[in-house]
């Protein structure tokens, strides 16, 4: 029997080329969207690698074509705001501005959406990963800012999607409103049947050191030095091992060579999604040394694969790993803080406790959960055409709907 086509969806992910958040929240929304019925057409600035398993034969997938890349690249120095620029371009010569149509946008300028929303171009949902910087909420550059996010709202074309309340506060405060929702990180499978010493063995890490992970993309907002330097007031050194690509940052390596830490393993390179479980089940703790505004995945991912957390304070990471008792907690910056909160969470009776717990948290945030409050905003925001407004975040916060669990 052939499925009823429905009004198409545009899923525009201009990052869609780098492994990361971007790209499978895209990927798996569209796979759901075609299941259920719909048309899914995406807009990216590069056609996704291999790696990704980018094979839904159904979907519309459209890029800008070499020559078309090198222009731009000419005429738009900013990457960010290059590729948001030119999937936006693409999706309204392939019809995303018509009547009905929900566009899902996953990261980049908000402003340059807005205003493409506030003119009656565009209309639909924007995926806002990250932190937000600092604004100086009296210059001319933030006042128009939150006014063009403000009448995309007031029309009922725009909603946001925030991974953290924190984040979704600001956003709320910079003209969005009530239009903002909270759908945190979320995972398509929990767990992993690979044990500790095969994922040592797979990695050559030897299977009776003590390893501290650090995993993720290496920016300079992660305080790697006070992790170091907390390493090296332990009695027996642990291994520190950085997985990720380092993106703009002072490298672990030369971090490393600095503070005179010889005990380190740094793979600068994005991990491939069939080898993240080795790396969570190698170590024997996460460490999060993040700013308090930055929410991350790596919390969802270390739960998933039994790996305790130990976070820096102050924000959301704390919050989550204290409601749900899944590591410890330091003080931001404080080498000593985060030495006693190693010793901690390195002791075996405490992991087996924290190990107990995990999976259920993990399942909390699996993909099938957040793609079903996804699947709520598009519904509701599509249904109510341009006379009733699209849903508050009252309605369909993931967070709202399971207190005890945070992001």
């Amino acid at each position: 029997m052939l499925k009823t086509k429905l009004t198409p969806i545009w899923l525009i992910s201009p990052s869609a080329n780098k492994p990361g958040h971007y790209w499978e929240h895209t990927r798996k929304l569209a796979r759901e969207l075609l299941n259920t019925g719909n048309e899914v057409c995406i807009a990216c600035y590069e056609t996704p690698a291999k790696t990704l398993r980018f094979n839904d034969e159904d979907l519309i997938l459209i890029s800008p074509g070499a020559f078309t890349r090198r222009l731009l690249r000419l005429l738009i120095p900013s990457e960010h705001w290059r590729s948001s620029f030119a999937c936006i371009i693409l999706a309204l010569l392939g019809g995303a501005g018509r009547k009905g149509v929900v566009t899902h946008y996953c990261d980049g300028p908000v402003p340059l959406f807005a205003l493409m929303a506030s003119v009656g171009l565009l209309r639909g949902v924007i995926t806002v990963w990250g932190s937000v910087g600092e604004a100086d909420r009296n210059s001319t550059g933030h006042r128009l800012r939150k006014s063009l996010i403000g009448y995309a709202v007031e029309r009922q074309r725009l909603h946001l999607v925030c991974e953290t309340q924190a984040m979704a506060e600001i956003w709320r405060q910079d003209g969005a409103g009530d239009a903002v929702s909270v759908i945190p990180y979320g995972l398509e499978t929990v767990g992993s049947s690979i044990n500790r010493d095969t994922a040592r063995e797979a990695l050559g890490i030897d299977s009776d050191a003590r390893m501290v992970l650090l995993f993720g993309t290496h920016r300079d907002d992660k305080d790697y030095r006070t992790v170091i330097r907390a390493a090296k007031l332990l009695p027996v050194p642990p291994l520190l091992l950085f997985a990720g690509k380092c993106l703009g940052a002072t490298s672990p390596s030369k971090l490393c060579a600095n503070e005179g830490y010889a005990r380190f393993l740094a793979i600068d390179e994005y991990i491939p999604r069939d080898q993240v479980p080795l790396y969570f089940r190698a170590a024997d703790v996460t460490v999060l040394p993040y700013p308090a505004i930055i929410g991350s995945g790596v919390v969802v991912e270390a739960c998933s694969y039994g790996c305790p957390i130990v976070a820096s304070n102050g924000g959301h990471l704390e919050q989550f790993v204290r409601s749900n008792d899944v590591g410890e907690v330091y003080e931001a910056g404080s080498a000593e803080s985060l030495r006693a909160a190693l010793s901690r969470a390195f002791d075996t009776e405490r992991q087996n406790t924290i190990r107990e717990r995990m999976a259920a948290v993990a399942e909390s945030h699996s993909m099938r959960r957040v793609i079903g409050a996804y699947l709520d905003i598009f519904s509701r925001f599509r249904a109510c055409g341009r006379d009733c407004p699209p849903p508050t975040c009252g309605e369909n916060s993931v967070l709202q709907q399971q207190p005890g669990v945070h992001k």
